[in-house]
């Protein structure tokens, strides 16, 4: 959302797609995943990178502290509606407005793939997460066909690009998988 421009029509059609068709498939696939990398890390603050309508914050388990960074003034007004008791702040990718080694976990669900500046990325993921911090990072996957339809809206980096992006800020990955047309990537700061 911080290289495209992200207007009223486009966070209303995200909006549609995520409370409607696309609310079943995070049900079966991203929701679990995120509950049981939060879980297997014991993760108490965690930061939700490109948080949208803020759907994640009610997904979070137990006493999670959950913060939710979004740059769309659409999608932020739509996640503060819907999810008063949580928080939620603007912010970006390239600029998280946060102190420095804050969190213990950043997670993203279908960001990454919105970033040309994959290292400057990499750097505010590893400024704001403590040494021994993890992250979740679910992105397209840049092989898979349905995103090469949309090429140019998207920018599809490598699996290998964007590990080397990690590596450059101490980000490493630890477990890197597919499902459906998504990458997932759990890492650590170390």
């Amino acid at each position: 959302m911080d290289d495209r421009k992200f207007d009223k029509k486009s966070a209303d059609d995200w909006i549609t797609m995520i409370e409607g068709e696309g609310e079943k498939i995070r049900e079966q696939d991203i929701y679990p995943r995120l509950k049981k990398w939060i879980w297997d890390n014991d993760l108490t603050n965690v930061l939700d990178l490109g948080c949208g309508q803020g759907v994640c914050s009610s997904k979070m388990p137990g006493d999670t502290l959950y913060t939710g960074v979004e740059p769309s003034p659409h999608l932020l007004q739509r996640a503060k509606i819907l999810y008063p008791e949580k928080n939620f702040i603007n912010g970006s990718a390239y600029k998280i407005p946060l102190p420095d080694q804050s969190l213990d976990g950043v997670f993203s669900v279908a960001l990454w793939h919105l970033l040309s500046d994959l290292d400057r990325a990499s750097r505010e993921l590893s400024r704001v997460l403590r040494d021994g911090g993890h992250f979740l990072i679910i992105t397209a996957d840049a092989n898979h066909e349905i995103w090469q339809r949309s090429h140019d809206r998207l920018f599809l980096h490598s699996e290998n690009e964007l590990c080397e992006s990690w590596k450059k800020y101490n980000l490493k990955p630890t477990s890197i998988g597919a499902f459906r047309c998504f990458w997932y990537f759990e890492g650590r700061k170390v």
